[in-house]
Order: structure tokens, then C-alpha cells, then sequence
């Protein structure tokens, strides 16, 4: 009995994987733009510190740059029985928890040195976060064998290059003008918070939406898989009985 062959592909582009690896690309960009986007907000939470406003921006890259690099490094070379679909729910869940904790973080003031030690820890998780999604996702989109989900990547990141600047833009036209805040400081700080909260709430928001996509993908791919490899054991179990 020859093996019998099962093409479980689409005829199109537009199935629920295609459309996850673009929401997980919109995705990333939460993380790689939001502590760029609330950069005014966290000055503010440091203007009574102006050491630590001015070394804020470039400790913020350093400890970015060098923990993604790291964690991305590391992870090259453990790739003997890595499992790609756990680091992608282990990503997802870090930035799940860390976007949390920022949330919660904007309903208090704490003092200027604490803070800006608590945004580094965040910064610093998040970052290697990013590295265990990007080399999860690459590496699973690169096991199904279609180029179309990587353009579906790439086009989900040029869509999600525009959502910062939305936000940026809807983040001013919610404070009020400046006439209003310069008479009332305390509601100035109040409506950075507010403005910083719902960015931070967004992106846990985004980030769950994504995790409960990629379970239901990994069920549905269980599923599409199954009947294949009962077929294929089934077919190497009668070719050995026939050897006999």
C-alpha cells in the first residue's frame, strides 16, 4: 500500500494562521514603540530627578538593546528540542504580566529613583520577552514551509508601524489644551496618567487577544495534523507486516 498523501494547505493566503502571524506582528509594536511613546510620561514621573531625566533615554536603549541581543543569542543555540509554540505563550504571558504591572503603575506617584529602577526591571523582562516571541515565531512560521505567512508577518509590521502614531495623535487631542493645564498642574499630571494607562491597558488588551488566537491556531493545527499522522503510521505498519 503506497503512503497516501493529504495536502492540508489552503488555496488561499487568508486562512487563521495567515491572520494570526499578522496579529502577532501588530503586536510587537506595543512593545517596541510603547516605552518610545510614553517617554514624556515617564519624564514627568521623573522631573523631580533631573539626573535621572537626562540618563533615562539612553539607559532605557542600552538595557533594551543588550537584553534582546542576549536572549536572542542564547536562544540560537538552544534550539535542540525547543519547543517554539512555548516560547511564544511564555513571550506572550511576560508581556502579558509586564504591561499589567505598568498599568497599575500609573495609579500611584512613588519617588523618582524607585520608579525609574521599576521601569528598567520592566524594560529589561519585556526585551527578553521580544527575543523568545521573535525567535518563536520566525521558527514556526518557518516549519509550515509557506512563504505566504511570512509575508503575512511583514505586512502585519508595516501596519502596526502606523498604529504609535494613531495613538500618539488620539493620546493629544484627549488632554486638554494647554491653557487648561498650566492654571491646574495637578490635572495636567492626572490626564498624562490617565492618557498612560489606557496605552498601557491597550497593549495587555492586544497581547491577550493574540495569546488566546495562537492556542486556538495550536488546537485547530492538532487537529488538521492528526488524521495525517494516523495515516502514515497506519501505512508504515502495513508496509513492515508486507516485509514479512
Amino acid at each position: 500500500m503506497g503512503l497516501v498523501r493529504i495536502d492540508l494547505s489552503f488555496s488561499t493566503t487568508r486562512t487563521p494562521k495567515y491572520h494570526f502571524f499578522v496579529l502577532v506582528a501588530k503586536r510587537e509594536c506595543p512593545h517596541r514603540n510603547m516605552y518610545l511613546a510614553a517617554g514624556p510620561y515617564f519624564l514627568a514621573r521623573l522631573s523631580n530627578a533631573p539626573s535621572l531625566q537626562n540618563t533615562f533615554q539612553p539607559t532605557e536603549l542600552t538595557v533594551s538593546t543588550l537584553a534582546n541581543l542576549s536572549s536572542m543569542l542564547i536562544l540560537t543555540y538552544k534550539q535542540q528540542n525547543a519547543s517554539y509554540p512555548k516560547r511564544i505563550i511564555y513571550a506572550l504571558l511576560i508581556n502579558i504580566t509586564v504591561f499589567t504591572l505598568m498599568s497599575i503603575s500609573t495609579l500611584w506617584q512613588t519617588e523618582p529613583t524607585l520608579y525609574f529602577a521599576f521601569l528598567m526591571i520592566m524594560i529589561l523582562v519585556s526585551s527578553i520577552a521580544s527575543g523568545l516571541m521573535q525567535n518563536g515565531i520566525f521558527a514556526y512560521m518557518a516549519s509550515f514551509g509557506r512563504e505566504d505567512y511570512t509575508q503575512g508577518h511583514m505586512t502585519g509590521q508595516a501596519i502596526a508601524g502606523v498604529l504609535p502614531s494613531i495613538v500618539q495623535i488620539a493620546s493629544v487631542l484627549s488632554v486638554p489644551s494647554s491653557s487648561e493645564t498650566d492654571n491646574n498642574p495637578g490635572q495636567a499630571a492626572k490626564e498624562e496618567s490617565k492618557t498612560a494607562f489606557a496605552w498601557f491597558l491597550t497593549a495587555v488588551v492586544v497581547t491577550l487577544v493574540t495569546l488566546v488566537s495562537f492556542l486556538y491556531l495550536l488546537v485547530v493545527n492538532r487537529r488538521m495534523t492528526a488524521p495525517l499522522a494516523r495515516i502514515v503510521h497506519y501505512d508504515a505498519t502495513t508496509n513492515a507486516h508486507g516485509e514479512d
